[in-house]
């Protein structure tokens, strides 16, 4: 056929054999783990400052809560890939969710390191504080273990590709709302 297209849609190709994919579970428990450290940093900093009698304002306040909530969901869902619970849920749902897990922990680490990208060309305003915290770090770690987690559960799963990419633009959508208001 001319072009090299073979009519066949990469959304609709059959998976590759399965001594070729990458299939480790470990991704997902490391993410649940990440999670769990994260929401109890998060938790405790709010609990610092509330005792020390220092201001928060609500819509920060509710953002941060906002945020801890949906990172802990998340985490269930990336232990949900790889634990015997999961076939409860059909095989494309899941991956819309796993995706949805894996773009919603994408969302502030890309919002931060494009804007910091932007304000080098004087396109957007600079970050207001330093580039390298153990927010940022932290942040950064947490998505590459929910991404990681995510394509092994793709590999392993037998659904179409385009859940994958429905759950990765809903995961950007719902975590960049809280965000956003920072």
């Amino acid at each position: 056929m001319r072009g090299g297209n073979s009519g066949v849609s990469t959304l609709d190709r059959p998976p590759r054999p399965v001594t070729a994919r990458w299939r480790p579970v470990w991704p997902a428990y490391a993410a649940a783990v990440w999670v769990i450290v994260y929401v109890l940093w998060v938790f405790l900093d709010l609990a610092g400052h509330v005792l020390s009698g220092d201001y928060l304002n609500a819509p920060l306040l509710a953002s941060v809560l906002a945020d801890s909530v949906l990172r802990a969901v998340c985490g269930v869902l990336a232990l949900a890939t790889v634990r015997p619970w999961r076939h409860t849920v059909p095989a494309g749902p899941m991956l819309l969710l796993a995706w949805a897990a894996a773009g919603g922990s994408l969302a502030f680490p890309l919002l931060k390191y494009t804007q910091v990208g932007l304000a080098g060309y004087g396109l957007a305003e600079p970050w207001p504080g330093p580039l390298f915290t153990v927010a940022s770090v932290g942040l950064t770690l947490g998505s590459v273990l929910f991404v990681l987690a995510a394509v092994s559960f793709l590999n392993r799963s037998t659904a179409p590709r385009r859940w994958a990419i429905l759950g990765l633009f809903l995961g950007f959508c719902v975590m960049y709302l809280p965000v956003s208001h920072w």
